[in-house]
């Protein structure tokens, strides 16, 4: 059975809750999958590198004020 597991607002998570995902992200079940989401998590973490090593991490830039309000816009018309 493979199961998925979203975790969000990871950079709130306090650090007990932190190393628990860590021990489940070691275990490499190949039917076990987890996203993770933030909205900011710092690259010197021992727990982003553990991501990192672990999986992938997908860096998506928010967009500024202006360039939403463009997109908004044009979707508009």
């Amino acid at each position: 059975t493979t199961r998925i597991m979203v975790v969000q607002g990871v950079e709130v998570l306090e650090k007990p809750t932190l190393e628990r995902l860590e021990k489940l992200i070691h275990s490499k079940n190949p039917s076990h999958f987890i996203v993770l989401t933030a909205s900011t998590l710092s690259k010197q973490t021992l727990f982003y590198k553990t991501v990192e090593k672990a999986g992938i991490i997908l860096d998506v830039p928010e967009k500024k004020t202006w360039e939403q309000e463009k997109i908004l816009v044009e979707w508009v018309n």
